[in-house]
């Protein structure tokens, strides 16, 4: 997230903070004096497509370093999709190579700074890309939640029970 702020301070652009958890004041601390960062704190889960309404593109890069996030698949992700709003993945995880496939989002090194902030300022000042990427996600027949696709999930861990138990 500190990468998020240096990149909007060199941007001058406006980043939004919803939520809180353990990293919310070492945060607010770093972005102190930053009048471009905004930190809203907790939010009702109702209220999540005004949220992304207002924003122009959403941060989903996290630390590839870690190995869940590799392998993950973020509800930002499921989030951006349903509400056909451009968001930014990590290079280097599953989900970054499946968003870069299928251009259906931005890819970045989460780790480098300067790669990301140049991706950044090219959504920004090319609103074909945005476009492009809004189009993409609303062909690809990705637009789904979680709960669509279960059932596929249960069937992979499905497993034949016996239908008598020798004692």
């Amino acid at each position: 997230m500190k990468t998020l702020i240096d990149i909007g301070s060199e941007l001058d652009i406006e980043i939004l903070f919803f939520g809180e958890g353990a990293e919310e004041s070492s945060l607010k601390k770093y972005s102190k004096g930053m009048d471009n960062i905004h930190f809203f704190g907790k939010y009702d889960y109702n209220n999540l497509p005004e949220i992304y309404a207002s924003a122009d593109l959403i941060w989903a890069a996290y630390p590839v370093k870690d190995h869940n996030v590799k392998y993950a698949i973020s509800n930002k992700f499921f989030e951006s999709m349903v509400l056909l709003k451009p968001a930014i993945f990590s290079q280097g995880s599953k989900l970054g190579e499946f968003v870069g496939e299928r251009k259906i989002g931005l890819v970045i090194d989460p780790y480098d700074i300067k790669t990301a902030k140049g991706v950044i300022d090219q959504y920004i000042k090319n609103s074909r890309v945005a476009i492009n990427i809004q189009k993409n996600m609303f062909r690809s027949g990705e637009r789904s939640f979680w709960e669509d696709e279960e059932s596929k999930l249960q069937q992979l861990f499905t497993w034949n029970k016996p239908d008598t138990i020798n004692a």
